[in-house]
């Protein structure tokens, strides 16, 4: 079977989902501060076309602006720099007085699991930008993942904690072995006994796997479209949606063709009865 990677997209989806779902756990797990509230990532546009900020959070002091990065470029990085120097001075300035202090500033990049270094400070004299790395790459996800066998085997039920940790699993390795630690998380998803638990996990396993849509359809045996949370499918973008059950999608449209079809039919069919009988009266 082909390798196929868990897309740098769904990297930055599927954290925005475990942030919004378990952003406590999630920072603890990634060694960041705690997270008081979640803030809107707009800022007051400067420049026409400009991207807002991926995550902005709350924190003790200040800000927490969390961003994803999957280029190896290190111009691009460079740049980027430059780009969350700005954001987290404008983040500073629009809050600056309504906090009751200077707020200070806290910018963290998670990075896909192909990057393992990373310009972290850009310093040019009166300006220095700094900010924490996150490498998913140097998260022992495979130790997390025999861990939480060992939990099933033993038959003791994972907690939502351990799901966030499922997750993210994936995310850690290589490319080439992001495939098969899908396929792994997925085995130990479907050993959860608690449904609501159950179906959480392999919700986030399926926004990992999006792109590989043999493992979506076999995940749609354990998680049925309805059945997904309300909670969960309101941070899911309606075309990601769609291509999660892009068959069902497609089964639902050629019905609702087919019924069309049938009733333009028998539409038809009356019309040229009715005009058929109206012909034998005028012919009577």
């Amino acid at each position: 079977m082909a390798n196929i990677e868990v897309t740098s997209h769904n990297k930055d989806l599927l954290f925005k989902v475990l942030f919004a779902m378990n952003r406590k756990y999630v920072a603890k797990l990634l060694t960041l501060p705690e997270i008081h509230e979640e803030l809107s990532g707009q800022l007051p546009v400067i420049v026409a076309n400009e991207r807002d900020m991926d995550k902005v959070y709350r924190i003790q002091g200040g800000f927490m602006n969390v961003e994803f990065e999957s280029s190896t470029n290190y111009n691009v990085l460079y740049d980027k720099l430059e780009l969350w120097g700005e954001y987290a001075y404008r983040l500073h300035k629009l809050y600056k007085g309504k906090e009751g202090s200077l707020p200070k500033i806290l910018t963290v990049v998670i990075y896909t699991s192909d990057i393992t270094s990373a310009p972290d400070r850009l310093d040019i004299g009166t300006v220095t930008v700094q900010v924490r790395q996150v490498f998913l790459g140097k998260l022992d996800g495979d130790e997390w993942l025999q861990s939480l066998k060992a939990k099933i085997k033993e038959g003791k039920e994972l907690s939502e904690d351990d799901i966030v940790k499922l997750a993210i699993t994936p995310l850690t390795a290589p490319k080439s072995r992001q495939h098969s630690l899908l396929e792994d998380c997925f085995d130990v998803a479907k050993g959860i006994k608690a449904p609501a638990l159950r179906k959480n996990a392999i919700s986030y396993l399926v926004v990992a796997g999006i792109n590989d849509q043999a493992f979506v359809k076999k995940a749609r045996e354990e998680l049925e479209m309805g059945n997904l949370g309300r909670e969960f499918r309101a941070l899911i973008p309606d075309d990601m949606f769609h291509q999660m059950f892009a068959d069902e999608f497609a089964e639902m449209e050629a019905k609702l063709k087919a019924k069309e079809a049938k009733l333009e039919a028998e539409v038809k069919a009356k019309e040229a009865k009715l005009e058929a009988e109206v012909k034998a009266k005028e012919a009577k």
